[in-house]
């Protein structure tokens, strides 16, 4: 909480989901790879279509290894054109 409330980092933070991370291999090292993959197979970002809850939204599903219906962006207009890109993490983007 320290970093909650007026004029801090975070105004009104909110826990929508919580899961067990289910994969194997979760070292740092694991964690940081899978993020390159994802970060290199699509690196694209837009404000309105593409973006940070975007991102939470496929590496929570990922992490947890829920199915694309149990994972959403948090924001209501970002779920209207979410499309999940879970599979970005697992595959080396220079094949």
């Amino acid at each position: 909480r320290k970093y909650s409330g007026r004029g801090l980092r975070f105004i009104d933070p909110q826990i929508s989901e919580s899961a067990k991370v289910r994969l194997t291999h979760r070292k740092q090292s694991d964690i940081m790879r899978y993020i390159l993959n994802y970060i290199l197979c699509d690196g694209k970002y837009d404000e309105n279509f593409r973006n940070c809850q975007d991102f939470a939204a496929d590496f929570f599903g990922f992490l947890a290894g829920l199915p694309p219906d149990k994972c959403k962006p948090f924001h209501a207009l970002c779920r209207l054109t979410y499309k999940h890109k879970k599979y970005n993490f697992l595959y080396d983007p220079d094949i």
